[in-house]
């Protein structure tokens, strides 16, 4: 029984918040007076202020590291590792030395090890079973399975397309197709209705904000901004101002940023031809804070 605990590197930087000052970033981002450099700006500016002044205290205070990718299976543990080695050496010198001691001592740790290994196992299943949330439960059943779905290659025509700018390109024209164009010249009339109240008269004190920020699922994906909800938790004493300010001047100006107009587009495969473009159906990652200003109102 061997287990390989090698890790994968690659070219990619990501942020060590491990080893990272994180109460140096708090407190860089509590240091911001929001109301006096926000002050004059408009919607889009402040917006791009704020992911300016997250992105300059991560740069000073979170290291970057290249990204691993550990061969480890979810439900190991240290002891596990601890046998799995201790498993490996004596086969080594049995290997070495063939002799029968060698050989009684080797089988004796090898029984030791599939043991601990199905107990770790059961122990793990268990969990994730127990356990409400479907994420790592969804994870783990994906990771069992002897197929993966990939995307392509695409068929347009008679020619396949496999390199990703080519896939991605096709995609994005199958998508953008579906959309329907209105017809703007005609647009019914809507009699105006009576109200006490109007969209006008949400407001975006900072409380609110805060209890929505505490409220919103870590596991939730960020979109072309990268400010995940885990990031607006962790400093969510620092951020919940200028989110209220933001929040406030796109409402009064009748203008959202950029970056909430935009989204990460995941395809993924329903069923059918997977060299059919039309066989994925577009899955849209938006920004967190914009969900966040639409929960408010």
């Amino acid at each position: 029984v061997i287990f390989n605990s090698k890790f994968n590197s690659s070219d990619e930087l990501i942020e060590d918040w491990k080893n990272g000052d994180v109460e140096g970033l708090k407190d860089f981002l509590k240091m911001v007076n929001w109301y006096e450099t926000m002050d004059g700006r408009d919607t889009e500016e402040c917006w791009k202020f704020f992911k300016d002044k997250i992105s300059t205290g991560i740069d000073r205070f979170i290291p970057k590291i290249r990204r691993r990718k550990s061969n480890n299976h979810q439900w190991m543990t240290r002891q596990v590792k601890r046998i799995v080695r201790q498993n490996q050496r004596h086969y080594n010198i049995y290997q070495a030395d063939r002799t029968r001691q060698n050989y009684d001592q080797y089988k004796k740790t090898e029984k030791a090890c599939k043991k601990a290994v199905r107990s770790a196992k059961r122990r793990f299943e268990q969990n994730i079973a127990k356990n409400g949330n479907k994420r790592p439960f969804n994870s783990y059943i994906k990771s069992k399975t002897a197929s993966r779905v990939n995307i392509g290659p695409l068929k347009v025509g008679n020619e396949l397309i496999s390199d990703n700018q080519g896939m991605a390109t096709i995609l994005n024209d199958t998508f953008s197709g579906v959309f329907t164009v209105e017809d703007l010249s005609n647009i019914p009339y809507c009699p105006p209705m009576s109200q006490l109240y109007s969209v006008t008269d949400a407001y975006f004190d900072p409380e609110t904000i805060k209890r929505k920020i505490l409220n919103l699922k870590t596991s939730s994906s960020s979109g072309p901004d990268k400010i995940s909800s885990r990031f607006l938790q962790n400093h969510v004493d620092s951020l919940t101002v200028p989110l209220s300010i933001i929040f406030t001047k796109s409402l009064e100006s009748g203008i959202v940023p950029q970056d909430w107009r935009d989204a990460n587009v995941t395809p993924i495969f329903k069923k059918g031809a997977k060299n059919s473009p039309g066989n994925y159906r577009p899955v849209s990652l938006t920004s967190i804070p914009c969900k966040l200003m639409e929960s408010v109102m």
